[in-house]
């Protein structure tokens, strides 16, 4: 377990040492969170955009406030934390893949492979072990994205669980990092 995490703090280290990919984990967390609250908030939203008695300025006040109000978006504080833990992983795991993906490119350009072959490598076939990197990574987004709009029992077990699988995808993203040239295959 301890050699997992020392996996998963090196690759952070080395993507976060740049601060582009700082400044870019910062963008989309705040995306994931504006989506994620969207979500949650879509029939209201959707609600107020129906109504025509109410001018666009205000509209868009209201649904602002709505997406800023995290005490009227979500029911208590630890579906409120349950997010942003969610929110902070997905930009962390966000900012890996874009970080493996441009050294990646890299790599490929200055082995001098041609176009078609940079893109098989990175964007669906990947190393038949390993799997592709933008396939693991978009599987936990878009699954995780999926999984807020239903929310039973108020979501939260559901929500751990997407957690669970982004920090998988963080883990196998991390692998890629700190040491891509090789892939572990067990016979």
């Amino acid at each position: 377990m301890t050699k997992r995490v020392r996996v998963v703090f090196t690759a952070l280290r080395a993507v976060f040492s740049h601060r582009s990919y700082v400044m870019m984990a910062i963008t989309f967390a705040l995306f994931f969170y504006f989506l994620f609250t969207y979500i949650h908030n879509f029939l209201f939203v959707r609600d107020i955009l129906r109504v025509e008695a109410l001018t666009a300025v205000v509209k868009a006040e209201i649904i602002a406030s709505s997406l800023l109000n995290w005490q009227q978006s979500y029911i208590n504080g630890t579906a409120f934390i349950i997010i942003i833990v969610l929110v902070l992983l997905l930009a962390a795991n966000s900012a890996l893949m874009i970080y493996y993906l441009r050294r990646r490119i890299r790599d490929l350009r200055a082995a001098g492979t041609g176009v078609a072959s940079v893109l098989s490598a990175v964007v669906g076939i990947g190393c038949g072990a390993c799997g592709s990197v933008i396939l693991t990574s978009v599987f936990s987004f878009s699954l995780s994205a999926a999984i807020m709009g239903w929310l039973p029992l108020n979501g939260s077990e559901f929500q751990i669980l997407a957690i669970v699988i982004v920090l998988w995808s963080l883990y196998l993203n991390s692998i890629k990092i700190v040491d891509p040239a090789t892939c572990k295959v067990k016979l």
